[in-house]
């Protein structure tokens, strides 16, 4: 089996997890919505945890992007491999993107900087950042810049070359940092593309975490998994979550320290435990993974309609019923857009083809891998 056509269980239940976590951590805005108050206040600073599932989404991102790029058995072209990664993401986000358009444009008109953010994936304009029409789309703007990064690599099959070029590159804009403040310099010299590096190295060293024993991996598991109780018990605070101090490529080091570093923990955990990721629970919680880009994108608007039918029926304004009830939402949410709207537009992608060159067409034919992961 090659890597390309290889289905990591563990990583999708990852994937499961993370979306989840971050569901759950803004479904605690709920209580405030529907009852007036926080919440118990511990569940309150405990929740700000949840958004370490972006953290663990970078970790995957970083792994899955290696070994289906650089890293990968049959190593695809430049175009084909950026292909593969916009089809994957782009589309379903453009199309859960048009709601949000059409109801900014009938509230206050359109901005171009937004527009830009979302379709571009570009959230500097001028001396500010901004977020896409789906706020939730700040993370996609970094997902994309990586895939980008690692297609320049993949160009010509130069890779080590294009990577020595790369690593310049990057030196000359850290320098360049150093002295100006410019929105794009802090959106691209930014410590959060750190944890996709952490997820390439756990790709180049995949073979080393296959030779170690399981229990290896339940141990990092667990010490991922501890490290995260650990923090919201002791209230890190929101300012570590914050996309804007992400954007704004503030003082990250924190939440690389806080939130990074475990989760790089718990995905090296998940892969020495792979083998043992079998039967039906695992591939239940798998089939949520499938979904998580649905759940991730959509979870915000879900708990909004919860929110408001709460109040129509005057529900009990328990707290923990209403968390559990808007993460029980968003989840359904996510698993209906999945099957109804990203599927089908996977589907469809899948059957087109970049265009070759007709100069090099045996050379693309022979780089191009089998199916995408």
């Amino acid at each position: 089996m090659t890597v390309e056509r290889e289905r990591i269980v563990s990583l999708q239940i990852l994937r499961f997890v993370a979306a989840m976590m971050v569901a759950l951590c803004h479904a605690r805005y709920l209580i405030p919505t529907i009852t007036g108050g926080a919440g118990p206040v511990w569940f309150w600073n405990g929740a700000v945890v949840g958004v370490a599932g972006v953290d663990l989404f970078f970790v995957i991102s970083g792994f899955v992007i290696a070994m289906t790029g650089p890293f990968a058995a049959r190593r695809p072209s430049a175009k084909v491999f950026f292909w593969r990664r916009w089809r994957r993401v782009a589309p379903v986000y453009f199309v859960i993107s048009l709601p949000f358009i059409v109801n900014a444009w009938r509230a206050s008109g359109l901005s171009s900087d937004e527009l830009i953010a979302t379709f571009l994936f570009w959230p500097a304009a001028g001396a500010k950042v901004v977020t896409p029409y789906v706020g939730v789309g700040w993370t996609l703007c970094y997902e994309m810049a990586f895939y980008s990064a690692m297609a320049i690599v993949l160009i010509g099959g130069r890779t080590r070359r294009n990577l020595a070029i790369g690593v310049s590159i990057v030196a000359v804009l850290v320098a360049t940092r150093a002295i100006s403040d410019a929105a794009w310099l802090r959106y691209l010299v930014n410590p959060m593309f750190l944890e996709f590096g952490l997820g390439v190295a756990l790709a180049y060293g995949r073979r080393w975490l296959d030779g170690l024993p399981v229990m290896v991996g339940v141990v990092l598991l667990l010490a991922g998994v501890a490290a995260f109780a650990l923090e919201a018990a002791s209230n890190v605070g929101d300012v570590v979550g914050d996309p804007w101090l992400v954007l704004r490529g503030g003082n990250l080091w924190p939440r690389l320290a806080l939130y990074g570093l475990p989760s790089g923990v718990i995905v090296a955990g998940a892969l020495i435990c792979e083998p043992r990721c079998r039967g039906r629970l695992a591939e239940l919680f798998a089939k949520g993974g499938d979904a998580s880009y649905a759940i991730y994108l959509t979870h915000l608007v879900a708990m909004a309609q919860v929110a408001a039918l709460w109040l129509a029926i005057g529900a009990p304004r328990e707290p923990f019923l209403i968390v559990t009830v808007g993460s029980a939402g968003a989840l359904a949410a996510g698993l209906l857009v999945y099957r109804l709207i990203e599927q089908p537009i996977l589907r469809d992608l899948k059957r087109l083809r970049p265009i070759r060159p007709p100069w090099r067409p045996a050379v693309v034919a022979a780089a191009e891998p089998g199916a995408p992961v």
